[in-house]
């Protein structure tokens, strides 16, 4: 028996996205399955409109209607973790953004909550219910009950109330508009393709190739992605990191040479031959420059944990979660700067905006060593800084 709440046809949810037009604010949420696919495939799409919750068989409902709301920057959009959800919705709706995109585990993170915090953890703290775990294994593929379709709509049922009291507090502290922007731009990061040419820095060990076989594996990066793309299914699949260094530095030249190389998956057969050995020849005309610093130079890791030593200073007397002053690679990219030769800072998040009087200005001075750290077991983070601090003092 179809629950009620399911909604199936494209009429029914023409209704919704009718009700969702003439409101304020849309709560939105996603249940997908991602095991070894390239992209998650999306079943069930919940919507909250005006206290009233339904979910979409996206099986079976063309959910592009819905993209004039996703666009409509008078409409509020609530998430909670929402990355995945908006690469969905975009992929499934046709729509070009999210716009007004308002997330609650952002939100949280500027209110001591941590970065991570789950869902059901923050309607227990701000709502006093305790969310029915016994459906979140479900296989959203198959027909659901009614009881997996209530369970699925518990994740839009309470996020109105959730994201109006943490609005409410974040008013209170002057920190709304943090969260609306760090919200936008996570909008926008979850719609952002990484550079291909890039991709094979994610693959461990890079740095230690040479010129010749970096250029290489930059080509067999992208043809192993481009593949998995084409399958659907994980890039591992294709080949793994291990086996696509041994093709980079020992490339075959004829097929049958691939019978003899470990950790090749769908990529050795005989109809991808063509482009991996394309991939190969391209790789091996234009070799890739060693980066200038790499993984293993201690001076930028050593630097890179001095910074994000002022990073939860800063977060602890505040009460915001680290990672949202700084990233990690806005770290990293301070110290690489350093010591380069560039006269000035990269553009960076943490350097703008609300970041640059509350920590911006700081990692910069620190980066140019007129800052010191000492041990303070009284303060909030155990340690603190000590500024107008120079060298040799």
């Amino acid at each position: 028996m179809t629950s009620p709440l399911l909604v199936t046809q494209n009429e029914s949810f023409a209704e919704i996205v009718e009700r969702a037009r003439a409101a304020s604010e849309v709560s939105l949420d996603c249940e997908f399955h991602g095991e070894k696919r390239y992209r998650p495939t999306l079943y069930l799409v919940q919507i909250n409109v005006n206290d009233e919750a339904c979910a979409v068989d996206a099986s079976r409902v063309d959910l592009r209607p819905l993209a004039p709301v996703l666009e409509n920057a008078t409409i509020r959009k609530l998430f909670h973790a929402g990355r995945e959800d908006i690469r969905l919705l975009v992929r499934a709706s046709g729509a070009k953004e999210i716009a007004n995109a308002f997330d609650t585990q952002i939100a949280a993170a500027f209110l001591g909550y941590g970065l991570t915090i789950g869902y059901g953890k923050l309607v227990k703290e701000l709502v006093g219910v305790d969310l029915d775990k016994s459906s979140q294994f479900t296989d959203w593929s198959r027909a659901l009950t009614a009881e997996q379709v209530d369970y699925a709509l518990n994740d839009v049922r309470y996020l109105p109330k959730v994201a109006a009291l943490l609005r409410d507090d974040l008013e209170r502290r002057g920190r709304l508009e943090w969260a609306l922007e760090a919200s936008r731009t996570a909008s926008i990061t979850a719609l952002a393709d990484p550079d291909p040419r890039r991709l094979y820095r994610k693959i461990h060990g890079f740095a230690k190739l040479d010129e010749a076989s970096l250029g290489r594996l930059r080509e067999l990066a992208i043809w192993r992605d481009r593949v998995a793309e084409s399958e659907n299914c994980r890039p591992e699949s294709v080949a793994n990191d291990a086996g696509l260094k041994q093709v980079a530095q020992s490339p075959p030249s004829k097929h049958a040479q691939l019978r003899a190389m470990r950790g090749l998956g769908i990529g050795a057969s005989d109809r991808y031959w063509s482009g991996l050995h394309d991939a190969i020849v391209r790789g091996s005309a234009e070799p890739e420059p060693i980066p200038p610093f790499l993984e293993t130079d201690a001076r930028v890791e050593s630097m890179a944990l001095l910074l994000g030593a002022v990073r939860r200073i800063v977060a602890a007397e505040h009460d915001v979660a680290p990672e949202l002053l700084a990233a990690s690679s806005d770290l990293r990219a301070l110290a690489e700067w350093k010591l380069g030769s560039e006269p000035s800072p990269p553009e960076l998040d943490a350097l703008g905006g609300w970041r640059k009087d509350l920590v911006g200005a700081l990692l910069l001075e620190a980066v140019r060593g007129s800052v010191a750290l000492r041990v303070a077991p009284q303060s909030t983070a155990g340690i603190e800084v000590v500024r107008g601090f120079s060298v040799g003092q």
